[in-house]
């Protein structure tokens, strides 16, 4: 079995690469050390993971994580763009993406979820209307990789954000799966929104549209941890980023975190990364 490395595909070490094939035949098990979005422009096909055959047809997006085994299967041919990156090292907007139900549910719920979905779950997917814009914006990006005129980088990693950002927020639910993501994807761009209020279990299932019983069930199922331990982690995320600001107090960024007290604070903070808050200080 293959395993691909990005670096294979960079141009001076830029983690962005991208390329379109118009008569896709298929293509054995692989895995990459990136990560794969997937845009289906036109054809059938099926994807095969881990849980089995998943068809896919014109319009569908699905997201493939580093590591994760797959291969691609024709009906007939089909037409796909595949773009490949590293966000650790584009340092895309990810705080601004995480606003976004939809950017949850493509990007992080999805994929997880395909590893265990039954054959023949529908992916999520755009509409016929948004399935032209969707490969404007899949040419642009091809465009700027393969001329590399002065300010190619900056050019396509701000095309591929604009891509990003319109997928979250077009994608259809196909099945009842598909809901789910986006349902728990509400539910985590509210705590990404209202981190610093304090946001109850019932406000959460509201957002969700369902219960506070299913919201538990459902939302542990997809993320891995509990409503108020994803709250706690995106708190103690953003009070890490604060904490290097000499200007504010550990009282201070405790509050501006949905703390209210700073003493309970400092016991999460180094519950969850393993030293005090006083150590992510800045030297004086």
């Amino acid at each position: 079995m293959q395993v691909f490395q990005l670096s294979r595909y960079e141009q001076n070490q830029f983690p962005l690469s991208a390329f379109r094939q118009d008569a896709h035949k298929g293509y054995p098990a692989h895995s990459h050390d990136f990560t794969e979005l997937a845009l289906v422009l036109a054809g059938e096909g099926v994807h095969v993971g881990p849980a089995g055959d998943r068809p896919f047809q014109a319009g569908d997006v699905f997201v493939i994580e580093p590591g994760a085994v797959h291969s691609y299967r024709a009906k007939a041919t089909f037409s796909v763009v595949n773009v490949m990156y590293d966000a650790s090292r584009l340092r895309l907007p990810d705080h601004d993406f995480r606003m976004l139900p939809g950017f949850h549910a493509l990007f992080h719920l999805e994929p997880r979820a395909r590893l265990k979905a039954p054959p023949g779950a529908a992916n999520l997917r755009v509409d016929a209307k948004d399935l032209a814009r969707m490969e404007t914006l899949a040419d642009t990006l091809l465009t700027e990789l393969q001329e590399r005129r002065p300010g190619y980088q900056s050019m396509a990693a701000a095309v591929l954000a604009e891509l990003i950002v319109f997928l979250s927020r077009r994608v259809q639910c196909a099945d009842a799966a598909g809901r789910n993501s986006q349902a728990i994807g509400r539910a985590l761009s509210c705590i990404e929104r209202r981190y610093a209020e304090p946001l109850t279990l019932e406000e959460l299932a509201d957002e969700a549209n369902m219960s506070v019983r299913s919201l538990q069930r459902r939302f542990r199922e997809a993320v891995g941890v509990t409503p108020f331990r994803r709250l706690l982690e995106v708190r103690v995320s953003r009070a890490k980023a604060l904490l290097r600001d000499p200007s504010l107090s550990v009282s201070q960024v405790a509050f501006m975190t949905g703390f209210c007290d700073s003493n309970y604070f400092c016991r999460q903070f180094r519950r969850l990364e393993g030293v005090p808050p006083s150590q992510i200080r800045p030297p004086r």
